[in-house]
């Protein structure tokens, strides 16, 4: 193993490195090395497993460039639905008090053993707490400075009942911040296909054979909305800033990040607003994406806490 980045700390006044200090850290796991052992524990073919692994760090280090100013050393830190871990298990490596929550089971068996051989690879110490976010409980699991998630929302079955525990677990002044699809806008990203806000069922049965072969997916997805944050925020006596900018972001990474123009090119909806995203940047208006009142836009990036923010 390359040098521990815990040795790069400087104790209470760190913040966590650029980004690009982490994404050569992810390139470890990309070596042979740790993909042959990891195929052996999964029953996988390496390249199926490192395709897995490049969708997850490449979705790991466009967040970072957010999450990693969003905390200081003296937060303790929840990350909601960890999945393979990489976030919190690089945040922990650099001293931080951070707790990743990833509830494995069913579905998710492939990706709790990939997460599990990531954290014995880079020298990991804390284990994921496997309970669903609706069971977060403060007398059991403690209160935290920062509790954050990306691409989680929207698969939360229950999700009144999960940020009310999310809330609960608030230490006074704690914020949390969260990234997922908004559905207002008309769109589904998992599967690339248009969506007509309001009525899910709609998009279901014009995608039928699409949709079909992931049931599983869609029926995870709850197609939360900006206005359904708000009311949840509101209930709790929370104040929500739903931040501008992210769509632009999100949407120029088609043109930035090849992965991800891959990835949407794989489906007919995506690789139809790849097109799109294309004719409005030969048109010069792909800038226009900013100014999309951040309330309608997709995905959505929102920050709360149990105080008043400046």
């Amino acid at each position: 193993m390359a040098d521990d980045p815990a040795a790069h700390c400087s104790c209470g006044t760190q913040i966590l490195p650029e980004p690009g200090e982490f994404a050569a850290w992810l390139d470890r796991f990309r070596q042979d090395d740790f993909l042959a052992g990891l195929a052996i524990l999964c029953d996988k073919p390496k390249s199926s497993l490192l395709s897995i692994l490049d969708t997850y760090m490449n979705e790991a280090l466009f967040y970072y460039v957010d999450v990693r100013l969003q905390m200081s050393p003296h937060h303790r830190i929840l990350e909601i639905g960890s999945g393979i871990g990489f976030l919190s298990l690089w945040i922990e490596l650099h001293g931080f008090d951070v707790v990743a929550l990833e509830p494995n089971a069913g579905f998710f068996d492939l990706f709790a053993k990939i997460a599990m051989e990531v954290r014995r690879f880079a020298g990991g110490k804390r284990e994921p707490l496997n309970v669903t976010a609706e069971q977060l409980d403060p007398e059991t699991h403690g209160r935290f400075d920062v509790v954050f998630s990306f691409n989680v929302l929207e698969h939360i079955d229950h999700l009144e009942q999960a940020c009310a525990a999310m809330v609960a677990c608030l230490a006074p002044g704690g914020r949390m911040m969260h990234v997922c699809p908004n559905y207002v806008f008309p769109y589904e990203p998992h599967f690339g296909v248009p969506l007509l806000p309001g009525f899910p069922g709609i998009t279901r049965r014009i995608f039928d054979k699409k949709i079909s072969s992931n049931q599983e997916l869609w029926l995870s997805l709850n197609f939360v909305t900006s206005h359904r944050i708000q009311r949840v925020a509101n209930r709790h006596g929370l104040q929500v800033t739903f931040q501008p900018g992210l769509m632009h972001r999100f949407m120029d990474r088609v043109f930035t990040d090849e992965l991800f123009r891959k990835r949407h090119d794989a489906t007919p909806g995506g690789s139809m607003l790849v097109r799109i995203l294309g004719g409005l940047r030969l048109c010069g208006l792909l800038g226009l994406l900013k100014y999309v009142p951040p309330g309608w836009a997709t995905p959505m990036s929102f920050t709360c806490g149990n105080h008043t923010e400046p």
